[in-house]
């Protein structure tokens, strides 16, 4: 039987929302952001590691909240990969001074903080870094 004015197999509007919200709730669940090193106040640096349940690879991102930039600054990296350079906020394209990692950074066989691997390069100031494996 039909009901006055719906058709049969459409949704509600409030239906549709609890379904939208359900699916991002899930898709929230399967993205994770895994601290690098969290530790590291004294020089205003966040790092961390973006990861999907479905993501071909994991992506690093290193934030600087000075002025001051970073050369030879070193962070664990999930993967035994050289590590390249996707996105850089202090770009010359975004009128930046360029400075960051225009080549693969090799993972040399040093463990650091908590990761089997680590990798050493420049984060820029008030800037970020995001890093792939190549």
């Amino acid at each position: 039987m039909e009901q006055m004015g719906k058709k049969q197999g459409m949704m509600s509007p409030y239906a549709s929302l609890a379904v939208q919200t359900l699916v991002s709730g899930v898709i929230m669940y399967l993205v994770m952001f895994v601290m690098i090193d969290g530790l590291d106040s004294c020089y205003s640096n966040l790092n961390m590691v973006y990861m999907r349940l479905m993501m071909v690879a994991p992506m690093v991102v290193l934030l600087k909240f000075t002025p001051v930039p970073r050369k030879g600054y070193r962070i664990g990296v999930p993967s035994g990969a050289a590590w390249c350079e996707v996105l850089n906020t202090d770009s010359m394209y975004y009128g930046g001074s360029n400075l960051g990692n225009g080549r693969p950074l090799p993972p040399p066989n040093l463990p650091w903080m908590c990761f089997e691997h680590s990798v050493e390069g420049t984060i820029p100031p008030l800037g970020a870094i995001f890093l792939k494996p190549c």
